[in-house]
């Protein structure tokens, strides 16, 4: 498996959206046919593909759905973050629903975790912005700056998190791996005790109750 990351994909393949990225120089022409063409010759379907954002530039949900159809056509599995440009995003559970499955996969305040050559990856992510002694920054700059980094800081705990359950279950003997874990108190912190139910193979469910002690370091 390789990892990619890419961004600024400014999909607009809506019928009813008309932004065109080629009014930003002649480059952007036919971009997205030479995006397609390389992405296909480089990614296969065990790759990774990082989507840093700004994916479509439909304002509501029903507006980008020819430019995921697009995105799902493309080999590899596929991790979206939110960019400063994607209005049409609403909660990344509801996204899930709506365009996600096994290879497509919105993450927001969260951490997704793969395995890659006997090592866990987390994957941690939020939307970027303009920072404190940027020119122009403003107050309501200041307010959504310091959401993104708490979003961001709730995705390396949810990490941290991960990794200690992980470790509490292998010391006593279990290791699950590509666990789905539901629990009613959202995000896991890293100190507490919780009752999960996980599921092990298939329709096995197991319900264990973990305390973690202490966060990972």
């Amino acid at each position: 498996m390789k990892i990619f990351a890419i961004g600024d994909l400014h999909l607009s393949f809506g019928e009813n959206i008309e932004k065109p990225m080629d009014i930003f120089g002649g480059q952007w022409v036919g971009y997205t046919d030479r995006l397609e063409a390389n992405w296909r010759q480089n990614i296969s379907e065990e790759d990774l593909v990082i989507i840093c954002g700004d994916i479509s530039w439909g304002l509501r949900l029903e507006e980008t759905k020819a430019d995921f159809d697009w995105i799902k056509s493309l080999p590899g599995k596929k991790i979206f973050f939110k960019g400063n440009h994607d209005l049409w995003w609403q909660s990344a559970g509801k996204l899930n629903k709506v365009y996600g499955d096994e290879n497509n996969i919105f993450v927001q305040n969260k951490a997704y975790i793969i395995e890659h050559e006997g090592k866990k990856i987390a994957i941690c992510g939020s939307r970027g912005w303009i920072c404190p002694g940027d020119d122009g920054f403003s107050a309501e700059d200041k307010k959504i700056y310091e959401r993104e980094a708490m979003r961001l800081r709730m995705s390396f705990d949810e990490a941290k998190a991960q990794k200690a359950l992980a470790e509490a279950l292998k010391a006593q003997g279990f290791e699950i791996k590509k666990s789905q874990v539901r629990t009613p108190l959202g995000a896991i912190k890293a100190v507490g005790e919780y009752t999960l139910t996980i599921g092990l193979l298939g329709e096995i469910v197991a319900d264990i109750t973990v305390k973690v002690v202490a966060e990972a370091a």
